[in-house]
């Protein structure tokens, strides 16, 4: 039987209330949170005080306070949030939802572009991020008009196994951080259901990468992925590893006949004697250019100075187009502006994580 969101309301706001050593436990998500990178890296944090039964923001007010981050808090105007700059807890009053607000100081009202994180309440969470509030859709509608990075703060015990039911209205959280774990909402396109996808999303993908022997191998399996999908290659990650003598270049330049055709009957890979013969041409170019520049990292990032671009929504771009233009006059194979846009964004030098992902 499905509950209904008042149903889920009223039962998790009772075993909020009930949750023992509240205290120690609020410490436990506080420390937490004080080593999120988001946080740390925050110059402007949407903080709420928190009700009794909440899990206590006092310490993270202190926190913040400490390292001179800018904390607003929100204040309830019409139908939306506006959020006022304070500068300590002594700037609050009452409001008539018997929560605390800061004063409406014009002089402190904050653009909702600027802040960099959002702390969010809720009585109710599922391990999809998806939150259950009071019920007036504030933080909903706020959420929905920014980019910033949103968290949760929840004991453990607020965390729902039934996922709960989405109206269309409904904004996920990015991340939910309680006592005993932390829940990720991660990239649309992961399949939260295969954990080697779960492991290259949350570890690999998007993190820059310097090491020619870790952008040899990603470069051999993104030249694989042509016509196929990216997880299918990761599924047989350790298969191509150990067919390709875990990417050794200077074995693999050497691949003669023989070799072809053993890896021809290897059923653990991708069987396609064009690619597997691009890749042996591909690594001899491959080695040509680390050469030449010192090191392929270098080739690679010298296209945006070393600089990352952030973007989403696109599978070529003008940079793309320059470096397989690049790779294929200097006579690689299978490396389209859409494979290498791919591959731009498996090491690094874009990151297209979303904005609503935890990696973001």
């Amino acid at each position: 039987m499905k509950f209904s969101k008042a149903q889920l309301r009223d039962t998790y706001k009772a075993i909020r209330k009930n949750v023992q050593n509240k205290e120690e436990k609020a410490r436990k998500i506080a420390l937490k949170l004080f080593k999120d990178p988001h946080f740390v890296e925050a110059q402007t944090i949407a903080l709420y005080f928190n009700l009794e039964s909440e899990v206590s923001t006092k310490e993270i007010f202190k926190e913040a306070f400490l390292l001179k981050k800018c904390v607003v808090l929100p204040r309830v105007h019409q139908e939306h949030l506006e959020f006022y700059q304070i500068d300590s807890l002594s700037d609050l009053e009452e409001s008539s939802f018997h929560v605390k607000e800061p004063v409406a100081n014009k002089d402190q009202l904050v653009d909702p572009k600027d802040i960099n994180l959002i702390i969010v309440p809720g009585i109710c969470f599922d391990k999809k991020c998806h939150r259950i509030g009071f019920g007036g859709g504030y933080y909903d509608r706020f959420l929905k008009e920014v980019k910033a990075f949103s968290i949760a703060l929840a004991f453990d015990e607020q965390i729902s196994l039934e996922e709960i039911g989405v109206d269309s209205w409904d904004v996920q959280v990015s991340k939910i951080i309680t006592d005993k774990q932390d829940i990720c909402r991660r990239c649309s396109w992961v399949n939260e259901k295969n954990p080697l996808y779960v492991k290259y999303h949350d570890e690999e993908w998007g993190c820059p990468v310097y090491d020619d022997p870790k952008l040899y191998e990603l470069l051999i399996l993104e030249s694989f992925q042509a016509g196929l999908s990216w997880e299918c290659i990761l599924n047989k990650r350790e298969n191509f590893r150990k067919a390709f003598d875990f990417f050794q270049i200077d074995k693999i330049i050497y691949y003669d006949e023989e070799k072809v055709q053993s890896l021809l009957k290897n059923p653990g890979i991708i069987r396609n004697r064009l690619k597997i013969e691009a890749t042996i041409t591909n690594s001899k170019i491959f080695k040509e250019i680390a050469n030449e520049y010192g090191s392929f990292a270098k080739y690679i990032w010298h296209f945006t100075n070393g600089k990352v671009i952030y973007e989403t929504g696109k599978t070529t771009s003008s940079l793309s187009d320059e470096i397989s233009a690049d790779l294929k006059r200097r006579g690689m194979k299978f490396v389209g502006s859409t494979i290498i846009y791919s591959y731009l964004q498996a090491i690094g030098v874009i990151n297209s994580h979303e904005k609503t992902c935890f990696k973001f």
